[in-house]
């Protein structure tokens, strides 16, 4: 009889614990459904406030826009402009060409066939370039030993009937022979290179026509004469490269720097000259085998609007020359290639 009244009271507190733990459950959750409710209700701010807000946000998103056109506008005229402007180290002529056959390459973009070059930008040390030929040099054998004969040149078509040399523009040329010096053998490479002029004073006692004895100008040949624009005519820088091979194939590299000339042989330097005065370039058409040229074959006729250092002329010259049939060759003869069993029957 004792025992009912205990268990009725356990059970009522029982009871009692489990309804306060459930009403607190229910309050927590009440609150955090009030607090996101409060949070995702509309905002008791002004509609003015919101106007401008809409407004800068439209701005905000206009200039993105134009940003972004602006930014994809560039992008697309840089590619362009990549894709159609002419290479910095163009081939002039890609492939085998025979030393009798005349060619001339415009450099005015809107010529038929033109390959204009690219002058070196911003270099550190001054003007740069490089020029690079394979040739084969068959025979010496020329109807006027004390002329030149002519490979290649950048500048003008008018030749010296006594030199056979570029009576204005060499920038550079390349010559073969020894100009009629029986001192210098006749498988010579003769290499020119113009400079620019001094400037004469006004009021000197130079006079236009008249000879120079003095002062003689650095880098002047004594009994220079000034020329009608008012600059001295300085003697070019030249460089005479004796000996070269005979009946094989040779590379040549003909290379500037600021004020240093140098050719370099099969990747060997074998002629240096430090030129007097500023190298003078020019933006005429390049010339190749002019006037009967020589008798022998060229190749792979490059140019480079930097210099080039030893290992990146190396590499060129293990790679050999092209014994393929250049394009200009090519379309103007019937013959469209040359059946060597192997392109490796040259020496370096």
């Amino acid at each position: 009889m004792n025992q009912e009244p205990a268990t009725t009271q356990t059970n009522n507190i029982i009871n009692q614990g489990a309804q306060s733990v459930s009403d607190a459950l229910s309050s927590v959750k009440n609150q955090v459904s009030g607090a996101f409710n409060d949070f995702s209700g509309q905002t008791n701010a002004s509609s003015e406030f919101n106007y401008s807000n809409t407004i800068i946000a439209k701005f905000a998103f206009l200039l993105l826009v134009i940003i972004l056109f602006m930014f994809f506008i560039n992008l697309g005229i840089n590619l362009i402009s990549y894709s159609t402007s002419p290479g910095n180290n163009p081939y002039l002529i890609r492939g085998l060409q025979q030393g009798t056959y005349p060619l001339q390459i415009p450099q005015s973009p809107n010529a038929t066939g033109s390959i204009t070059l690219m002058r070196s930008n911003n270099e550190s040390k001054g003007a740069e370039f490089t020029w690079s030929i394979w040739l084969y040099i068959d025979d010496l054998t020329s109807p006027n030993p004390q002329k030149y004969q002519h490979i290649f040149n950048k500048g003008d078509n008018i030749y010296d009937s006594t030199t056979g040399l570029s009576k204005v523009n060499n920038a550079p040329g390349l010559y073969l022979g020894n100009g009629g010096d029986k001192t210098k053998p006749m498988n010579t490479l003769h290499v020119i290179m113009d400079t620019v002029g001094v400037a004469v004073q006004s009021g000197s006692s130079v006079q236009s026509g008249s000879s120079v004895t003095t002062p003689t100008a650095s880098g002047m040949t004594p009994g220079a004469k000034p020329s009608n624009n008012g600059f001295m005519n300085p003697s070019p820088g030249t460089i005479d490269v004796p000996n070269v091979p005979l009946k094989k194939w040779f590379h040549l590299a003909i290379r500037l720097e600021n004020s240093i000339l140098d050719v370099y042989v099969n990747g060997t330097i074998d002629q240096r000259q430090i030129l007097s005065n500023v190298p003078k370039q020019n933006f005429f058409d390049i010339f190749v085998c002019q006037h009967g040229g020589f008798q022998g074959s060229l190749s792979d006729l490059r140019y480079f609007n930097s210099a080039l250092n030893v290992f990146q002329l190396n590499t060129i010259v293990s790679k050999g020359p092209n014994m393929k049939t250049s394009s200009q060759y090519a379309s103007s003869t019937t013959l469209k290639d040359y059946n060597y069993l192997s392109s490796l029957w040259y020496e370096v």
